[in-house]
């Protein structure tokens, strides 16, 4: 799974190329004219894919969907809510991580049980924040500690802001930093083991 973060209308026409579109054929694409817009593309098929308009200029869109892989259901949520530039948009952001947090750690099918879940995305909160706090008692990092923002070059960095959480069904098998494309962001790696089958997976 790739999540894409300031995605605009000029990286959903690269995205939709023949190139990119035989690695990742299922892709939920949100572009935007401002630095909110988002993506994901898999590999694996997309089922169940709502794209979540924000409510007000508070909140962001959201991206969720459920991916068929190996014969499981994986729900994923991509999100980048909005920075906390005063306390009340700090508060919107906890609250929207919480939701979704909450709602991934409480998904079943069928009455089984719970379905292995992700989110992910440039969170714009720090490990030791409140956002993350909210969200601990539902999900788990499963990303590093490297400073991801504002990316000198691939060589320097001051804050954790892009992150990968998980429900208990996964351990992280590693983690790190992708390589300098020329973002403001260094991107975030994750591969993830899912508990119940044994099998690997990015």
């Amino acid at each position: 799974l790739v999540i894409l973060l300031e995605f605009t209308d000029a990286a959903a026409a690269r995205v939709r190329g023949a190139d990119v579109d035989a690695r990742y054929p299922h892709q939920l694409l949100g572009p935007s004219a401002d630095q909110f817009g988002i993506a994901l593309l898999s590999r694996h098929p997309l089922e169940q894919t709502e794209t979540l308009n924000p409510p007000d200029i508070m909140s962001t869109t959201r991206l969720r969907a459920m991916v068929r892989w190996q014969g499981e259901l994986i729900a994923v949520t991509a999100m980048h809510p909005m920075p906390p530039i005063n306390a009340e948009y700090a508060v919107v952001r906890d609250a929207d991580l919480a939701v979704e947090a909450k709602r991934l750690a409480g998904l079943t099918t069928g009455g089984a049980g719970g379905v292995p879940g992700i989110l992910a995305g440039d969170l714009n909160d720090t490990p030791w924040s409140t956002g993350a706090a909210l969200m601990s008692p539902e999900l788990r990092r499963a990303s590093g500690l490297a400073p991801t923002w504002p990316n000198a070059g691939g060589r320097f960095s001051l804050l954790p802001l892009d992150h990968v959480f998980v429900t208990s069904h996964w351990s992280r098998r590693a983690a790190g930093l992708g390589p300098d494309l020329g973002s403001d962001h260094r991107p975030v790696v994750s591969e993830l083991l899912l508990r119940q089958s044994g099998d690997a997976g990015t």
